[in-house]
């Protein structure tokens, strides 16, 4: 085996393991965040709701089920954002909220977790505010 070879095959075995190392430690979590993205907002469409106790065809069941989602999410974003390098570079190729946004998005959410359990006759036009705000800071339709 010549030198060439040798170069040719070290050369192949480490920009396979760069490949791996991108998509491992960029790729991969991004497409997370993306993911918990969607998670969120299937959160807020189909459960939105049940974040306002004071209707009665909200059980208490829903509102603890509602609470536990609201601050599961809202911790998860905010971990899968902080798991990525370099990410207002990542934020950019990826299409993904800047950092700021999603940190806001995830206080708004555990904001919308402490009205699970509130007695205030006002709650049904806070929370509704709560879930669009969040809408427009992650850009969700």
């Amino acid at each position: 085996m010549n030198v060439e070879n040798l170069i040719s095959i070290i050369s192949a075995v480490i920009i396979y393991l760069f490949g791996q190392y991108v998509l491992k430690i960029v790729i991969e979590p991004a497409q997370q965040l993306k993911k918990t993205i969607g998670e969120f907002n299937h959160f807020i469409l189909c459960y939105g709701g049940r974040v306002i106790p004071n209707y009665t065809y909200v059980k208490d069941e829903e509102s603890h089920f509602a609470y536990s989602e609201c601050v599961k999410l809202s911790a998860k974003i905010v971990a899968d954002c902080s798991v990525i390098p370099f990410y207002s570079v990542v934020s950019f190729l990826f299409l993904l909220p800047r950092k700021n946004k999603i940190t806001q998005a995830a206080i708004e959410l555990n904001a919308l977790a402490n009205f699970c359990f509130s007695k205030n006759e006002d709650v049904h036009e806070i929370v509704s505010a709560k879930i669009k705000n969040i809408k427009s800071i992650l850009c969700l339709k």
